[in-house]
């Protein structure tokens, strides 16, 4: 298994869409605002399902 973990992010003016692929065939999406509140919702979204301790954007 790799240790890399891909992160799709679009970003716009008042939001930012996320896919984060889980394996060759399974992903999930979604849908923040574009303000701090909405960078660490997405943080804390990201925590549960990755074991990883850094997030490099």
């Amino acid at each position: 298994m790799s240790d890399n973990i891909v992160v799709g992010i679009d970003m716009a003016k008042r939001k930012f869409d996320v896919a984060v692929w889980l394996d060759k065939h399974h992903y999930k999406t979604k849908i923040f605002s574009n303000d701090f509140t909405g960078f660490n919702e997405f943080i804390d979204w990201r925590k549960p399902s990755s074991n990883k301790k850094h997030l490099h954007l």
